[in-house]
């Protein structure tokens, strides 16, 4: 076999199932009477089941670089699907306050997971119980606990007990998002696996799931220079009306490897900046010194787009963009004069 993998005996399960964890670990959860030979059955006819589970993109051994230790003042952190701006209040305030932006006290700048983490559990508890509670009277189930837990790797589950826990890192998402999560796990006290009656279940009562618009557009663009920066806000924004997405998060990236997508103002003096601080990081000439430029001249051009970038994701309320005062979506171009293309992908409701 190509893997090994970990027993977990219960008496209280009736079923023998198996998961594959985000770090590829393979556990087989079975009840206390059940021979080790019927395992190393199920588990082999599952083989190719797990060999895909395990080499999928989306499980990891490493976990993600964390975030900073303090926090800045300026930056922002989600809530409900939305980006919030952090102000550091020097006096004046003992715990974090939050009213259209997070106001957090001085004292507590460095220890950025603690506090943050202390204010989402709070939120969660008091945001997503009351909503279990809800679809619980909907779906005419009954659960044992609702709990909120700390889990890395899932947003939900529901225990052989009929305990039903959900991640505290939902309260980030939408609220879209947390009902379908609540939905979905207290589905499972009506079916255990995830056959055609559960998915009906859940469509049924999560219509915003099939309601969810996703919609796709390639802006192109034929600058006549080298290098040019050209604000694209107004062009994504038609994109956003044509896809009457009024909810959601819209990405913006570049599909090639020598241009670049960006977030900043739109003043003239700025990006003359750039230009000469990029050419003194990666200057174009003389281009012998790349090695790339074997019958070609735009090593410079990877090197810049690398340091600009390659896309933005943007929140979308109300129809239009949310952004910062300033803010607009910028096209940098870094080896010009042909056609090339800008993705934009929106999702929504």
């Amino acid at each position: 076999m190509d893997f090994e993998y970990t027993i977990v005996r219960s008496t209280r399960r009736r079923k023998l199932t198996i998961t594959v964890e985000r770090d590829r670990s393979v556990v087989v959860h079975a009840p206390e009477s059940t021979p080790e030979e019927k395992i190393c059955q199920v588990v082999e006819t599952k083989r190719q089941w797990i060999l895909g589970k395990m080499n999928h993109h989306q499980k990891y051994r490493d976990l993600p670089h964390p975030p900073g230790k303090e926090l800045v003042n300026g930056e922002s952190t989600l809530y409900l699907g939305r980006h919030y701006r952090i102000e550091v209040v020097k006096t004046g305030l003992s715990e974090i306050r939050f009213n259209q932006r997070f106001y957090i006290p001085a004292a507590h700048v460095g220890k950025r997971r603690e506090v943050l983490r202390e204010w989402y559990i709070q939120r969660a508890e008091a945001k997503i119980i009351p909503r279990v509670k809800h679809h619980t009277r909907e779906l005419g189930v009954t659960y044992s606990k609702a709990k909120i837990v700390d889990n890395l790797y899932r947003w939900g589950s529901c225990t052989v007990n009929n305990n039903v826990n959900f991640n505290w890192r939902l309260i980030k998402a939408p609220m879209f998002v947390i009902d379908y999560a609540i939905i979905h796990e207290l589905a499972h006290l009506i079916e255990d696996n995830h056959t055609p009656r559960f998915w009906n279940i859940v469509r049924a009562q999560a219509p915003t799931k099939s309601l969810m618009k996703s919609y796709r557009k390639e802006l192109w663009f034929n600058v006549p220079t080298r290098r040019a920066f050209i604000n694209i806000t107004s062009d994504v924004q038609q994109c956003i009306d044509e896809s009457g997405v009024k909810e959601g998060l819209v990405l913006c990236n570049a599909m090639h490897i020598t241009a670049s997508v960006f977030i900043n103002d739109d003043e003239s003096g700025l990006h003359h900046d750039y230009e000469v601080w990029l050419e003194k990081l990666a200057p174009h000439a003389p281009v012998d010194q790349y090695r790339h430029n074997v019958g070609e001249d735009n090593a410079d051009a990877h090197m810049k787009r690398q340091i600009m970038g390659r896309e933005v994701v943007v929140a979308i309320t109300d129809g239009q963009l949310d952004f910062g005062t300033w803010e607009r979506i910028f096209y940098g171009e870094f080896d010009g004069r042909r056609k090339k293309r800008v993705l934009v992908k929106i999702i929504g409701e």
